[in-house]
């Protein structure tokens, strides 16, 4: 019987176990570096991912990458994807409101109490977490991450490996572009440019990538 093979174990991950466990998926086991102590979940340690005997697991069950940090989630997903063993599955906990149709991307989680809109378009491996809410004819780019809480009204647009941090609220329209990290609680009122920091309410600029 096919079952669910978890990437990383640590604090995510254990989100990632509670949303399947919830749904009734069972779940073989984990891959880590190295065998974990804290084992809230009383997982069977499966080695390394890239180890010889990963692949047969991997290619025969379900695989999902649970790293909250959207870069690192994006290293692991790629090399993996080049292993030939499919696409990771994406999770949706069963509380969520969504609409009938919603296409989601590959790896992606939809954590309880989730609220998502008609229209909206998901990347993969994007995170939506905890309570957060998406008005309609959102667009959220790959490897972004909508931390708890937080509101996008309808309308916006998240590029890709962007980070809205928890019970930050996005006005209607605003475009957020690629790698932008918005502090939790902040209120965006205005588009921001790609590689920014923002905090604050109105949030204003802290930090930006040199291109």
């Amino acid at each position: 019987m096919t079952q669910n093979t978890i990437v990383g174990y640590g604090g995510h991950a254990y989100m990632v176990c509670d949303i399947m466990k919830s749904n009734g998926q069972k779940i073989l086991g984990y891959f880590e570096q190295e065998k974990k102590t804290k084992n809230p979940f009383h997982l069977t340690y499966l080695g390394r991912e890239t180890d010889a005997g990963a692949l047969d697991i991997l290619r025969n069950n379900h695989w999902f990458v649970a790293f909250d940090n959207n870069h690192f989630r994006k290293f692991i997903t790629e090399k993996m994807l080049q292993m030939d063993i499919g696409t990771p599955r994406s999770i949706v906990h069963k509380s969520t409101l969504i609409p009938a149709g919603l296409e989601l991307g590959f790896g992606s989680m939809i954590a309880p109490g989730v609220i998502i809109n008609t229209l909206c378009e998901m990347g993969n491996s994007v995170i939506i977490n905890t309570h957060a809410t998406i008005g309609y004819e959102c667009t959220i780019g790959d490897y972004a991450h909508i931390a708890t809480g937080a509101v996008l009204a309808n309308n916006v647009r998240i590029g890709e490996r962007s980070f809205v941090g928890a019970n930050a609220v996005v006005k209607e329209g605003v475009i957020i572009g690629d790698e932008v990290r918005i502090g939790a609680g902040s209120v965006i009122v205005r588009d921001v440019e790609s590689g920014c920091t923002v905090v604050g309410n109105p949030a204003r600029i802290i930090d930006k990538k040199n291109k």
